[in-house]
């Protein structure tokens, strides 16, 4: 049992190295599904991967820096009336409101 699912893990990260490999040397997505027979959002999967198979989990990047974060809530503690909208604009943040 355990070496069927070693064998089936090693075939998985071969296919995704023959997908990675077929992307570097310049094919498109679509490309690749095509010569594969596999659909596009497989291929875009396994580029996603790591080299176990296993996708990134955490947290996205903070679309903020430490310095606009401490003055975001620096605005928001001084006028507790004021909306995210105003904040964004009054520190020219290029951000979405709900960022701030």
């Amino acid at each position: 049992m355990e070496a069927a699912r070693r064998e089936r893990r090693e075939s998985k990260i071969g296919f995704r190295g023959r997908i990675i490999g077929m992307h570097e040397s310049g094919q498109s997505v679509r490309s690749i599904a095509n010569n594969l027979g596999i659909s596009t959002n497989t291929v875009l999967r396994a580029e996603e991967t790591d080299c176990y198979g296993n996708l990134p989990r955490g947290r996205p990047p903070h679309s903020t820096t430490p310095a606009q974060r401490h003055d975001i809530l620096h605005a928001a503690e001084t006028d507790p009336q004021t909306n995210a909208v105003a904040i964004r604009d009054s520190l020219h943040l290029d951000v979405c409101e709900r960022t701030v």
